[in-house]
């Protein structure tokens, strides 16, 4: 019988002096293993940039145009930025013509002569010449600049803009918007500017804007208009928005305006005219106020204010008097005041009333009467006056409205605080 012998086992520290062996061995090679692999790397580079200009010239001959991606090139200054080192097609590393313009390669209209490259952010075509370069040690800019991150659409439906519980003359505050908003889908995205809100358009598109009047004081037939229309708006475009408010004592309604940062009217809705004896004018659906009473406070026109005392704001006019009557939309829209009646016109262009108490009047007449102000709008409502003759009223007129929206629907019958409604729709 054969006897196997017992064979003596590997010790650690000679396991160890192998491996260190080893790793020695590795090291020695690894410096002419990775001059291989970055050879291999630049000879595929400048072979691609041959292949990608061989196949541009025959696309310009058959198109007689060059493979650009885009109409708009890069200056050399650019590229510089995008990689370490730019080489020719025969591998030599070059400097880039100043006034030479460059452009990304379109590679689908090459792909029906070759097949394209894997790394496209790598190679550049110049025009006229259509030279083919090829860019070594990209920067990040380079390599996102075919690939641009994906955009999160914004998910806008609605918004609706109120006068947050502010009432009178002057227009919320910035803690009034906050705490309105909370909740909606302009939560922190509306600015206070002395009342008037600043709101960014989200995204591009077509937007339905409603915008509603204020109601004046007293009476049910001094309602607001309510003037409604698509209006195409731009991404970051920024809408001055005022929410008119209702008067208070006499004083007329506010106009709803929305307008572009420059003060370009989009769309405004009338605010309603004052009671005054009888029921308030309501506003009107046309760019002009209508007059107070018996014609004698005559409504505003193009934009300017209504006549006569106590009459509203237009969008550019102010009333004629002192320092406490109506302002116009560009100059903030404060509504009027008579202290010592203590009527307030509504945020939004409300002229303020007047009144008289105890006045000797003809047998059968009130023994007081009431000025009612006219309503704030594109143009302002004509102011309420004195008695005339034999008959008595002194309402104020209702303001005007304006409409720059397509598919428009204009009425009156707000018969509330103002407000505006933004919908997406497509």
């Amino acid at each position: 019988m054969f006897k196997i012998k017992n064979k003596k086992a590997f010790t650690i520290i000679e396991l160890i002096v192998v491996m260190a062996i080893i790793g020695i061995l590795v090291l020695l090679a690894m410096p002419k293993f990775m001059g291989h692999t970055k050879e291999a790397k630049f000879t595929k580079l400048i072979a691609n940039t041959k292949l990608l200009e061989n196949a541009s010239e025959r696309y310009y001959m058959d198109k007689n145009d060059w493979p650009r991606l885009t109409d708009v090139p890069y200056t050399s200054v650019q590229i510089k930025a995008f990689a370490q080192k730019v080489y020719d097609t025969t591998g030599k590393e070059v400097t880039l013509d100043l006034t030479g313009n460059y452009y990304d390669i379109d590679y689908a209209k090459l792909s029906q002569y070759i097949h394209v490259p894997d790394d496209n952010t790598s190679y550049i075509i110049q025009n006229p010449v259509g030279s083919v370069y090829s860019l070594e040690g990209l920067t990040a800019t380079a390599k996102d600049r075919l690939n641009p991150p994906v955009e999160v659409p914004i998910l806008f439906t609605t918004a609706t803009f109120t006068n947050s519980g502010a009432i009178g003359r002057f227009g919320p505050t910035q803690a009034q918007l906050n705490i309105s908003y909370v909740g909606t889908e302009i939560e922190g995205k509306v600015t206070s500017t002395n009342g008037v809100q600043l709101w960014t358009v989200p995204k591009t598109g077509k937007y339905r804007i409603e915008t509603y009047g204020a109601k004046g004081y007293g009476g049910t037939f001094n309602t607001g208009a309510i003037m409604k229309g698509d209006v195409l708006l731009t991404k970051g475009t920024q809408l001055k928005i005022l929410v008119g408010q209702m008067g208070q004592f006499l004083g007329g309604g506010g106009g709803t305006f929305v307008s572009t940062q420059d003060n370009t009217p989009i769309m405004i809705a009338g605010g309603g005219g004052a009671y005054g004896n009888t029921d308030g004018s309501p506003a009107t659906t046309s760019i002009n106020g209508s007059d107070g009473f018996n014609n004698i406070g005559s409504g505003g026109v193009n934009g300017n204010a209504g006549i006569r005392a106590y009459g509203g704001a237009g969008f550019t006019g102010n009333p004629t008097g002192d320092i406490n009557v109506a302002k116009s939309f560009i100059n903030g829209g404060i509504g009027g005041f008579v202290s010592s009646r203590g009527s307030y016109g509504g945020f939004g262009g409300g002229a303020a009333g007047d009144s008289e108490i105890g006045m000797k009047l003809p047998e059968g007449y009130p023994i007081a009467y009431f000025m009612g102000g006219g309503g704030g709008g594109y143009s302002g409502g004509g102011g309420g006056s004195h008695l005339t003759g034999n008959t008595y009223g002194c309402f104020g007129g209702g303001g005007g409205s304006y409409n720059t929206g397509t598919n428009p629907v204009n009425s009156v019958g707000n018969a509330d605080q103002g407000k505006v409604i933004v919908t997406f729709i497509n």
